[in-house]
C-alpha cells in the first residue's frame, strides 16, 4: 500500500530519500543479531564516522560484518585518501572489507530480515538527492545475496592486496591481482589488463591459456 507524500516512514517495499532514510537505517542497524553486508561504491570519513559506534557495538557483540566498495586505485584525490582512512579504521575493527573493481550497487542487507537498494551510497552520502527502497522477508534477502554472491569469501571482481608480478608484455607491473573467471573457473589476473596479461590459478601455478 503507497504512503503519502508526507509520510515519514514508507512501509516494507515503499521508498526513501535522502530526507527519511537514517532514520529508519539506524533502527534497523540496533536489530542487527548475525550479520550485517553493505555495498557502497564509496566511502568517506564524514559519513563513515557517523556510522562507526554502531559498527564497533555489532563487533563487540560478535556480529559479522562485510563491506563492499571500490579498491582504493580505483578512485582520486581527496576521494582515494578518504578510502584509504575508512578501510584501515574497518579492517582494524574487525569487519571484513572487499575490494570489488568498477562495482556499482548500493545495497544493505540486515540478517536475513531487511534489505534496501537504491542509489545512496551509504557510507559516503552527504547531503544529495537519492532514493533507497526497503524490503522485508527471507526470501527476498536470500534472493539478492544469491544474486550478488555475497556468500562467497572471494567474489568475482575482487582485488586483493596482492602486487601483480609483471608479465611479458608489462615487467614492471604495478597493478593488483583480481579474481576474475573463464570457462566457469576462478583465477587471478592483473588489474592492469590488457597492458599486463599475468594470470595465476588459485592453487598458486600458472594458469594455462587455451589456444
Amino acid at each position: 500500500m503507497a504512503t503519502s507524500k508526507h509520510a515519514t516512514r514508507p512501509m516494507s517495499g515503499d521508498l526513501f530519500t535522502e530526507r527519511n532514510f537514517w532514520a529508519q537505517f539506524f533502527q534497523d542497524l540496533k536489530k542487527v543479531k548475525e550479520r550485517l553486508i553493505i555495498l557502497s561504491p564509496f566511502v568517506a570519513v564524514r559519513r563513515s564516522s557517523a556510522l562507526m559506534n554502531y559498527f564497533q557495538s555489532m563487533r563487540d557483540r560478535g556480529i559479522e560484518i562485510k563491506i563492499i566498495t571500490r579498491p582504493i586505485n580505483q578512485q582520486t584525490g581527496k576521494m582515494a585518501e578518504q578510502a584509504e582512512i575508512v578501510i584501515e579504521q574497518l579492517r582494524r575493527m574487525g569487519c571484513k572489507v572487499l575490494e570489488k573493481r568498477s562495482m556499482h550497487q548500493k545495497v544493505a542487507i540486515i540478517d536475513t530480515a531487511i534489505f534496501w537498494e537504491g542509489s545512496l551510497n551509504i557510507l559516503s552520502h552527504q547531503d544529495s538527492g537519492e532514493q533507497m527502497r526497503r524490503f522485508e522477508g527471507k526470501n527476498s534477502v536470500e534472493e539478492i545475496i544469491k544474486d550478488l554472491e555475497l556468500e562467497e569469501d572471494i567474489p568475482v571482481g575482487a582485488q586483493t592486496e596482492e602486487k601483480c608480478p609483471g608479465s611479458t608484455l608489462s615487467p614492471n607491473c604495478k597493478g593488483y591481482l583480481v579474481v576474475r573467471t573463464k570457462y566457469n573457473r576462478k583465477f587471478y589476473g592483473c588489474s592492469n589488463y590488457p597492458r599486463c596479461d599475468y594470470t595465476r590459478s588459485f592453487d598458486g601455478s600458472p594458469r594455462r591459456r587455451k589456444r
